[in-house]
Protein backbone atom coordinates (compact mmCIF):
# COMPACT_ATOMS: atom_id res chain seq x y z
CA UNK A 1 0.00 0.00 0.00
CA UNK A 2 1.47 3.38 -1.01
CA UNK A 3 1.31 6.42 1.18
CA UNK A 4 0.62 10.04 0.14
CA UNK A 5 4.27 11.12 0.27
CA UNK A 6 5.16 8.69 -2.55
CA UNK A 7 2.52 10.24 -4.80
CA UNK A 8 3.73 13.79 -4.15
CA UNK A 9 7.30 13.21 -5.30
CA UNK A 10 8.18 14.43 -8.77
CA UNK A 11 10.47 12.56 -11.12
CA UNK A 12 14.03 13.82 -10.85
CA UNK A 13 15.92 15.09 -13.85
CA UNK A 14 19.65 15.23 -13.30
CA UNK A 15 21.11 18.69 -13.73
CA UNK A 16 17.72 20.23 -14.51
CA UNK A 17 15.29 21.88 -12.12
CA UNK A 18 11.97 20.22 -11.45
CA UNK A 19 9.43 21.00 -14.19
CA UNK A 20 7.08 23.92 -13.73
CA UNK A 21 3.39 23.94 -14.66
CA UNK A 22 3.99 24.85 -18.33
CA UNK A 23 6.52 22.07 -18.78
CA UNK A 24 4.09 19.57 -17.23
CA UNK A 25 1.46 20.75 -19.73
CA UNK A 26 3.81 19.85 -22.58
CA UNK A 27 5.38 23.16 -23.56
CA UNK A 28 8.91 21.86 -23.22
CA UNK A 29 11.68 23.18 -20.97
CA UNK A 30 12.25 26.90 -20.70
CA UNK A 31 15.56 28.13 -22.01
CA UNK A 32 17.38 31.40 -22.25
CA UNK A 33 17.73 32.70 -25.80
CA UNK A 34 21.32 32.84 -26.90
CA UNK A 35 22.63 36.21 -28.13
CA UNK A 36 22.76 36.67 -31.89
CA UNK A 37 26.15 36.21 -33.53
CA UNK A 38 25.15 37.72 -36.88
CA UNK A 39 22.12 39.37 -38.46
CA UNK A 40 20.06 37.27 -40.87
CA UNK A 41 18.37 38.74 -43.95
CA UNK A 42 15.16 39.71 -42.13
CA UNK A 43 17.13 41.43 -39.36
CA UNK A 44 19.14 43.36 -41.96
CA UNK A 45 15.93 44.37 -43.74
CA UNK A 46 14.42 45.46 -40.41
CA UNK A 47 17.51 47.62 -39.84
CA UNK A 48 17.19 49.14 -43.32
CA UNK A 49 13.50 49.92 -42.76
CA UNK A 50 14.32 51.64 -39.47
CA UNK A 51 17.13 53.74 -40.97
CA UNK A 52 15.88 54.75 -44.43
CA UNK A 53 12.41 53.26 -44.82
CA UNK A 54 10.88 50.96 -47.42
CA UNK A 55 10.78 51.62 -51.16
CA UNK A 56 7.87 49.22 -51.94
CA UNK A 57 4.54 51.05 -51.99
CA UNK A 58 2.39 48.01 -51.13
CA UNK A 59 4.49 47.21 -48.02
CA UNK A 60 4.41 50.86 -46.94
CA UNK A 61 0.62 51.02 -47.39
CA UNK A 62 0.19 47.82 -45.35
CA UNK A 63 2.25 49.27 -42.47
CA UNK A 64 0.82 52.79 -42.79
CA UNK A 65 3.94 54.79 -43.63
CA UNK A 66 5.08 56.78 -46.64
CA UNK A 67 7.62 55.40 -49.11
CA UNK A 68 11.19 55.98 -47.83
CA UNK A 69 9.94 57.06 -44.40
CA UNK A 70 11.98 55.53 -41.55
CA UNK A 71 9.93 53.13 -39.44
CA UNK A 72 9.76 52.43 -35.72
CA UNK A 73 11.04 49.11 -34.42
CA UNK A 74 7.50 47.78 -34.15
CA UNK A 75 6.56 48.84 -37.70
CA UNK A 76 9.78 47.37 -39.11
CA UNK A 77 9.11 44.06 -37.31
CA UNK A 78 5.61 43.95 -38.83
CA UNK A 79 6.94 44.85 -42.29
CA UNK A 80 9.45 41.98 -42.39
CA UNK A 81 6.97 39.49 -40.95
CA UNK A 82 8.52 39.01 -37.52
CA UNK A 83 6.50 38.54 -34.38
CA UNK A 84 6.78 41.69 -32.32
CA UNK A 85 8.36 39.74 -29.46
CA UNK A 86 11.06 38.42 -31.79
CA UNK A 87 11.52 41.91 -33.28
CA UNK A 88 12.10 43.33 -29.79
CA UNK A 89 14.57 40.54 -29.05
CA UNK A 90 16.54 41.26 -32.24
CA UNK A 91 16.39 45.03 -31.60
CA UNK A 92 17.87 44.52 -28.11
CA UNK A 93 20.81 42.44 -29.31
CA UNK A 94 24.27 44.02 -29.16
CA UNK A 95 25.05 43.21 -32.80
CA UNK A 96 21.84 44.95 -33.97
CA UNK A 97 22.44 47.98 -31.74
CA UNK A 98 25.99 48.26 -33.09
CA UNK A 99 24.77 48.12 -36.70
CA UNK A 100 22.03 50.67 -35.91
CA UNK A 101 24.55 53.06 -34.33
CA UNK A 102 26.83 52.72 -37.36
CA UNK A 103 23.93 53.42 -39.73
CA UNK A 104 22.86 56.48 -37.72
CA UNK A 105 26.43 57.82 -37.80
CA UNK A 106 26.50 57.39 -41.58
CA UNK A 107 23.17 59.23 -41.90
CA UNK A 108 24.41 62.00 -39.61
CA UNK A 109 27.63 62.49 -41.56
CA UNK A 110 25.70 62.41 -44.84
CA UNK A 111 23.47 65.28 -43.69
CA UNK A 112 26.29 67.33 -42.16
CA UNK A 113 26.97 69.25 -45.39
CA UNK A 114 23.29 70.14 -45.83
CA UNK A 115 23.09 71.27 -42.19
CA UNK A 116 26.10 73.57 -42.61
CA UNK A 117 24.65 75.05 -45.83
CA UNK A 118 21.33 75.65 -44.01
CA UNK A 119 23.16 77.35 -41.12
CA UNK A 120 24.97 79.60 -43.61
CA UNK A 121 21.67 80.52 -45.32
CA UNK A 122 20.10 81.43 -41.96
CA UNK A 123 23.16 83.46 -41.02
CA UNK A 124 23.02 85.47 -44.29
CA UNK A 125 19.23 85.98 -44.26
CA UNK A 126 18.38 89.42 -42.80
CA UNK A 127 14.73 88.46 -42.33
CA UNK A 128 12.45 91.13 -40.89
CA UNK A 129 15.23 92.77 -38.87
CA UNK A 130 13.67 91.85 -35.52
CA UNK A 131 15.72 90.99 -32.44
CA UNK A 132 14.46 87.40 -32.54
CA UNK A 133 15.67 87.00 -36.12
CA UNK A 134 19.01 88.57 -35.20
CA UNK A 135 19.37 86.09 -32.30
CA UNK A 136 18.65 83.22 -34.69
CA UNK A 137 21.30 84.53 -37.12
CA UNK A 138 23.79 84.85 -34.26
CA UNK A 139 23.10 81.26 -33.13
CA UNK A 140 23.60 80.01 -36.69
CA UNK A 141 26.90 81.90 -36.93
CA UNK A 142 28.06 80.51 -33.58
CA UNK A 143 27.16 76.99 -34.63
CA UNK A 144 29.10 77.43 -37.89
CA UNK A 145 32.14 78.51 -35.91
CA UNK A 146 31.79 75.51 -33.60
CA UNK A 147 30.76 77.50 -30.54
CA UNK A 148 27.41 75.76 -30.07
CA UNK A 149 28.62 73.95 -26.94
CA UNK A 150 29.68 77.12 -25.12
CA UNK A 151 26.97 78.78 -23.10
CA UNK A 152 29.07 81.55 -21.61
CA UNK A 153 32.48 82.21 -20.15
CA UNK A 154 34.21 79.10 -18.94
CA UNK A 155 35.23 78.97 -15.31
CA UNK A 156 38.03 76.69 -14.18
CA UNK A 157 37.97 75.61 -10.55
CA UNK A 158 41.06 74.14 -8.96
CA UNK A 159 40.95 72.49 -5.56
CA UNK A 160 44.17 72.52 -3.61
CA UNK A 161 44.10 70.46 -0.42
CA UNK A 162 47.23 72.04 1.09
CA UNK A 163 46.31 75.70 1.05
CA UNK A 164 43.31 77.92 0.47
CA UNK A 165 43.65 80.17 -2.56
CA UNK A 166 41.87 83.47 -2.10
CA UNK A 167 40.92 85.73 -4.94
CA UNK A 168 40.37 89.48 -4.65
CA UNK A 169 36.90 90.56 -3.68
CA UNK A 170 34.85 92.53 -1.21
CA UNK A 171 34.01 91.16 2.24
CA UNK A 172 30.97 92.65 3.90
CA UNK A 173 30.58 91.75 7.54
CA UNK A 174 27.23 92.62 9.18
CA UNK A 175 26.98 93.77 11.89
CA UNK A 176 30.29 95.53 12.54
CA UNK A 177 30.62 93.74 15.88
CA UNK A 178 30.62 90.28 14.21
CA UNK A 179 33.79 88.22 14.79
CA UNK A 180 36.41 87.88 12.04
CA UNK A 181 35.87 84.78 9.88
CA UNK A 182 38.46 81.96 10.31
CA UNK A 183 39.25 82.05 6.59
CA UNK A 184 40.10 85.73 6.83
CA UNK A 185 42.28 85.11 9.90
CA UNK A 186 44.21 82.42 8.01
CA UNK A 187 44.71 84.77 5.04
CA UNK A 188 45.99 87.52 7.36
CA UNK A 189 48.46 85.10 9.04
CA UNK A 190 49.78 83.94 5.65
CA UNK A 191 50.17 87.55 4.51
CA UNK A 192 52.26 88.39 7.61
CA UNK A 193 54.53 85.32 7.13
CA UNK A 194 55.35 86.20 3.51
Amino acid sequence: MSNASDLATRPERRGLPTPDRFERLGYGPKHQRKPLKELDLRSQLMLEYMLIGCRHKDTCDRIGVEVNEPMSQQQASDAVGLRRRNGRFIFGQAIFQKALAKGLDELRSGHRVKAIVTQAEIMRDKGDGSAAFAATRLKAASALLGDENRNGPSVAVQINNNAINLSPGVVIRLPASAPVAPLELQANEEAHHH
